[in-house]
């Protein structure tokens, strides 16, 4: 993806994610949330974001990985605890990805390509955005993947999640570039981009910083 310099992201299959650094990655409020999660699955993937969260914020600030603080906010996202950045993760049971922007919002989400309810479009896409499905160079399953893509990378970059309406949000998606704009509420407009990985779509959404802060990611 040709992200601006302040979006960086990371994505690896699960298999290629050595879990067992989690003893020495995770902090000791994640510790004692993963003992309630009972699940093997739900347990490895998230095991799998902390670590790749990390890795990618060490590598940007320049600190071992276990000193990263990640700190859960109030609305649920993740925060890069007293740094001037914005984390997101994402995970499917093939692979987890995590995005950092700086001095602006960003999220990332990442869905496997499938067939779904056949009634998923009503969720999704407003009646105006219908004619997407005839409109887009790709088969219907693709379509409504990388529309919920967009959409749910936009509402964790607004940190309200599906307690938005994803109807809400306006996609215009330019497909010859893997890129979209995304109208949101109150004249808010995000940018993404998308990619696949492991037959599963990958979108980054995020906000231009305002022109004092645009000023790419400190090396």
């Amino acid at each position: 993806m040709n992200l601006p310099d302040y979006i960086s992201y990371i994505y690896h299959p699960l298999r290629d994610i050595p879990l067992d650094q989690a003893p020495g990655t995770l902090s000791e409020k994640e510790k004692a949330y993963l003992e309630t999660i009972t699940h093997e699955k739900r347990r490895r993937e998230f095991i799998a974001g902390r670590i790749l969260a990390r890795t990618k914020a060490a590598s940007l600030l320049g600190l071992p990985a276990n000193e990263i603080r990640l700190d859960i906010c109030e609305d649920g996202s993740l925060d890069l605890t007293d740094t001037p950045y914005s984390i997101s993760l994402a995970h499917t049971k093939q692979g987890a990805c995590a995005a950092i922007g700086f001095n602006t919002r960003v999220g990332i989400d990442l869905e496997t390509i499938a067939t779904r309810h056949e009634k998923l479009h009503t969720f999704i896409l407003s009646e105006d955005e219908y004619p997407l499905l005839d409109s887009l160079p790709m088969d219907r399953d693709r379509i409504l993947i990388l529309c919920w893509t967009l959409k749910e990378a936009t509402l964790k970059g607004m940190r309200t999640g599906f307690r938005n309406s994803p109807k809400k949000l306006r996609l215009h998606i330019d497909p010859e570039n893997n890129v979209a704009d995304i109208e949101a509420p109150n004249n808010e407009v995000w940018k993404a981009h998308y990619t696949e990985h492991d037959n599963a779509y990958l979108s980054i959404a995020y906000k231009k910083p305002k022109p004092d802060t645009q000023m790419g990611m400190p090396i």
